[in-house]
């Protein structure tokens, strides 16, 4: 289910990125890595933006971390949301059973069972998009794909922790991924496993203020 998740991630990464063609070469490795258990329940986490939520009647509404589709409806894979209602959240759009809109939105985060349970959401907020870190190093060459499902690979199959997005940052030439949520211990493991400033891991949910 895994490797599932991440080629799917993989092959829409133009789509949340906007990646150019990748050149050769692999980010470095080292012989060990720390490998941490995924974070399971925490405290409440928030969405650093107004983010997608779509609801199709068939599942749970879905909050979209990995990227829309432009169709009408659209529609999206990510994060189960339990307690979502849609009478309490404002103006939002429908099309046939399928409702959708973007809000910031609050919950306790269970990486267990990939749900946020909700309990606040705002329509106030910067719009959705992917905003990306300053490198914080000297650009590198570009990661292939293989090394980009090398790295996803280690992520979801090492460390247990669901991937939503990867690919290639042409700015800073390093990989990028994304997840629901990382306290630190993902982004340290990558860096130990593969090098200090190739491999950026991105949090779609950081602790509320």
């Amino acid at each position: 289910m895994m490797r599932r998740s991440l080629a799917a991630a993989v092959s829409c990464a133009a789509l949340v990125l906007g990646i150019a063609g990748c050149a050769t070469g692999e980010p470095g490795s080292t012989e060990t890595s720390s490998v941490p258990s995924a974070p399971t329940t925490v405290d409440i986490l928030t969405t650093k933006d107004r983010t997608m939520v779509i609801d199709d009647g068939e599942r749970p509404p879905q909050l979209c971390v990995g990227g829309v589709s432009e169709s009408l409806p659209p529609q999206c894979a990510g994060i189960d949301l339990e307690g979502w209602d849609w009478n309490a959240v404002g103006d939002h759009e429908q099309r046939g059973n399928v409702r959708w809109g973007e809000f910031v939105v609050s919950g306790e985060y269970s990486a267990a069972d990939n749900v946020l349970r909700v309990t606040a959401t705002s329509a106030e907020g910067t719009g959705p998009g992917h905003t990306a870190a300053p490198c914080t190093e000297e650009p590198r060459e570009s990661a292939d794909p293989s090394s980009i499902e090398r790295v996803g690979g280690f992520i979801e199959e090492d460390l247990g922790v669901r991937v939503f997005f990867a690919g290639d940052d042409p700015p800073c030439r390093s990989a990028r991924f994304g997840v629901a949520y990382d306290d630190g211990s993902v982004q340290s493991a990558v860096d130990s496993k593969f090098g200090a400033g190739t491999v950026i891991v991105e949090s779609a949910l950081v602790p509320a203020r």
